[in-house]
């Protein structure tokens, strides 16, 4: 075998850090050529020879593959050198290697304006090439064609590498499989390739990088594309950290198993901009192994379209999506779940903003794993869309799921669970706040098992709509299965007279405590739950033929209008009255309707053409002993007319006591107890009416009120005090005193005329007064 050794003296000049930048100054005589009569001023090598440069001199003095000549080497072995392929030209090493920088403190750079093709194209020296130690710089850049059959292994043994593959120029590798495309394998060992043409890698290839503390960067631009081939390991080994960049409509394309935070600690990082895209048939994987972090970002109109994907993949890996900027993200169909937070420990994240949008075609898990963690936050006019699939916050053992809505961001799924286990321990948040909006057939919390916990907050104008049912506290004995109301709204959408719930007799849209013995609900706060048409709900048609249901609510719990110290209203008021007796105890206390902190509850009007039904909150039977208590719904009454048409509908409104706008004298009555303050009336309005304006006629009127059966120790009596409707009127008692009583905890009104106000049955107070203290005489 010939070897040929070109030997120049000269000094090495000025190297930038990267391809695009690098500037060097030729010192010393013309460069070297090597044209089809000699090589480089020596005589030619044949197809079997190694060719080796290694001196300063050809860093100042670049070595000339001449145009229009085509040699053929077994090996080339590039040391300190400057190595130019010219256009028209190509360097064929077919069944060899292309060495740069093999050795300790080497600089090697290659220009391609032709054609190079390589079986084994290395950026340092791997395994037993004859060379040792870190190399200095080992850049290649194409502006031509580059053919790699088997391996392309860039920033070897903590060699400082750059592949800078130029706009319009091509890369193509046909062959190979694990370990044949890798980015660093030792310590150190930074790497970047620049990519503005066309890399394809053959279906055998697996692209690694990453390995032991190097830093590894993938630029894409200027429209340029990269097929990885058939898996791309982002993050290899170690502490490694790789990132890929993508700009200017260049795009990641192929079936691609992509794992982002590869192996044993490794960090992978994916961002997406100006238009750029990535797609992928095959898997996603953010957070892959052990302890792993994997993140995928896009932003400015950027897209991707991946498969089966999964966040936070490993044990105690964290895997991050995050979309903004009009930036598209779709997952594709199937049957697979898209995990967040799969393993033990990990965690998974989707951030939406800035009008980005999302549909994954499958269903969706925040926290899979035990103690694990997912979250999903849509801020902006952000949108994502589950098709076709339900979405879990917080499924398994001791796991956390978190779902935050905000600003006028929306989110389309037909089933949201919040809180599901088959062990104690999970739980779901989800929150809607600004003008959020939430499209959901069904939302259960928690969906089922023995513990799982969770809590629906709807807040700030926040919407949620196309509801067929709200199901809250449907199993489980936890404390938090909850809907907080800070001033959003609930609404329902069903059709009273599709075949099946006629068939059925009923529909109850919202159901609290369903599984009555077992769970504690409760909705509480402020803002509305309501139909959004209830002429379709509410209505005489609705309530005859036999229906058993005219309210739409099975009610087990509490709900509670929470002003947390401000005048604010929980509006129940598009529901109709309940008409069944509720007879199950409930573990979170008294059952019924509250309103406290300067809350007041709309509660659901009544229909009282319903005959049997005449009642606000629920029926009760005075002449049954309610037992127990916690059996039954506080703060509800039945009511009778007389000289009335009972074709239109009774509003009712409970308030907290301490609220601003009750009529002044309450404090003179004598009372010791304050227990509960309503306003009712009985109107014209139809049901899509929320405030009512037109009273309807009636001659008298007489109440039976249900109240809490809390806090009556040492009451003496309850009495009912009605307000006599002037603008500077009294409270005057009306009906007999009622024993204090947690089993039959009812006290009656006498019959009354209408009030000469608007809400014409008018206010009523309920108080209680203490036992008297002292010594009583009796004088004859």
């Amino acid at each position: 075998m010939k070897n040929h050794l070109i030997a120049v003296t000269a000094l090495v000049a000025t190297i930038g850090a990267y391809a695009a930048n690098l500037s060097y100054t030729p010192q010393g005589s013309a460069p070297y050529y090597w044209s089809n009569a000699a090589a480089w001023g020596g005589a030619l090598p044949g197809s079997g020879d190694e060719a080796i440069a290694n001196n300063l001199a050809l860093l100042a003095n670049p070595l000339i593959v001449a145009s229009g000549t085509s040699p053929s080497v077994g090996t080339n072995r590039l040391g300190n050198c400057i190595l130019q392929i010219e256009e028209g030209a190509s360097l064929s090493m077919s069944s060899g290697y292309m060495l740069l920088a093999g050795v300790a403190n080497q600089t090697s750079i290659v220009t391609n304006y032709g054609t190079v093709s390589v079986n084994d194209l290395q950026f340092g020296v791997y395994g037993g090439s004859g060379g040792t130690g870190k190399g200095k710089l080992a850049q290649f850049d194409n502006f031509g064609t580059l053919n790699i059959g088997t391996y392309f292994r860039i920033g070897i043994r903590g060699t400082r590498s750059i592949f800078y593959n130029h706009e319009g120029a091509t890369f193509n590798k046909t062959g190979g499989g694990a370990w044949s495309f890798y980015m660093a394998t030792d310590s150190g060992g930074d790497s970047t390739i620049i990519n503005e043409g066309t890399m394809v890698c053959g279906s055998g290839t697996e692209t690694w990088t990453g390995n032991s503390d190097s830093k590894n960067e993938i630029i894409m631009r200027k429209s340029g594309t990269f097929n990885p081939g058939p898996l791309l390991k982002i993050g290899h080994v170690g502490t490694s950290t790789t990132t890929i960049n993508l700009y200017d409509n260049s795009k990641l394309l192929g079936s691609t198993l992509y794992r982002v935070g590869g192996t044993s600690g490794s960090k992978g990082y994916i961002t997406l901009s100006n238009e750029s895209s990535i797609v992928t048939s095959d898997s996603m994987y953010l957070g892959y192994e052990a302890s792993t972090i994997g993140s995928l970002a896009l932003a400015d109109n950027a897209t991707a379209n991946l498969g089966y994907t999964i966040v936070g993949r490993g044990g105690s890996s964290k895997g991050i999506l995050t979309l903004a900027d009009n930036s598209c993200l779709v997952i594709g169909s199937g049957s697979e779940v898209v995990h967040f937070g799969y393993s033990d420990n990990s965690s998974g994240s989707l951030s939406l903003s800035g009008s980005a949008m999302a549909d994954i075609r499958r269903p969706v898990y925040l926290g899979s794993g035990n103690t694990a963690s997912g979250a999903i936050s849509l801020a902006g006019n952000s949108q994502l869309f589950v098709t076709n699939y339900s979405m879990v916050v917080g499924y398994n053992n001791g796991s956390t799921g978190v779902l935050h809505i905000a600003d006028n961001a929306v989110l389309h799924v037909p089933s949201l669970k919040i809180g599901q286990t088959s062990v104690a321990g999970t739980t779901g948040f989800a929150t809607l706040s600004g003008n959020a909006t939430l499209f959901s057939t069904n939302i259960v919390i928690p969906a089922w098992g023995d513990s799982g916990r969770g809590t629906l907050e709807v807040a700030d104008n926040a919407v949620i709509t196309n509801l067929q049912y709200l199901k809250v506290g449907l199993n489980g004995n936890a404390n938090s299965q909850a809907v907080k109301m800070r001033g959003g709204s609930i609404y329902f959408d069903i059709d009273p007279t599709n075949p099946i719930y006629m068939e059925r007799g009923y529909y109850d849209p919202l159901m609290l405590n369903e599984n009555r013995t077992v769970v504690r609900g409760f909705i509480r706060g402020w803002g509305k739950i309501a139909f959004s048409d209830p002429r379709t709900y509410v209505t005489e048609a609705f309530n005859t033929n036999g229906v058993a249901s005219p309210s739409g609510i099975v009610h087990y719990g509490q709900v509670i209008a929470d002003g947390e110290g401000v005048m604010r209203d929980l509006d129940f008021s598009r529901f109709g009255a309940l008409h069944y007796a509720t007879t199950d105890a409930n573990p979170s206390g008294t059952n019924g309707w509250f309103a406290v902190n300067k809350g007041r509850l709309k509660l659901p009007r009544s229909l009282p053409n319903r005959n049997g039904y005449k009642c606000v909150g629920d029926c009760f039977d005075a002449n049954v002993d309610l037992g127990g208590t916690s059996r039954r719904l506080a703060n509800t009454f039945n009511y009778a007319f007389a000289g009335a048409e009972l074709n239109d509908f009774v509003f009712s409104e409970l308030y907290a006591t301490d609220r601003d706008d009750i009529p002044a004298g309450l404090n003179n009555l004598g009372a010791d107890k304050v227990i509960a303050v309503w306003r009712i009336g009985y109107f014209s309005d139809g049901p899509e009416i929320d405030e009512p304006t037109h009273p309807s006629s009636f001659t008298s009127a007489n109440l039976k009120f249900k109240y809490s059966p809390k806090g009556l120790d040492g009451l003496d009596g309850v009495y009912v005090y009605r307000h006599d409707g002037t603008a500077n009127g009294t409270w005057v008692r009306t009906g007999k005193k009622a024993e204090p009583s947690t089993t039959m905890p009812i006290v009656a009104t006498g019959n009354f005329a209408p009030s000469s106000e608007t809400w014409n049955m008018g206010w009523f107070a309920i108080v209680g007064r203490t036992r008297p203290f002292g010594t009583a005489f009796s004088i004859r």
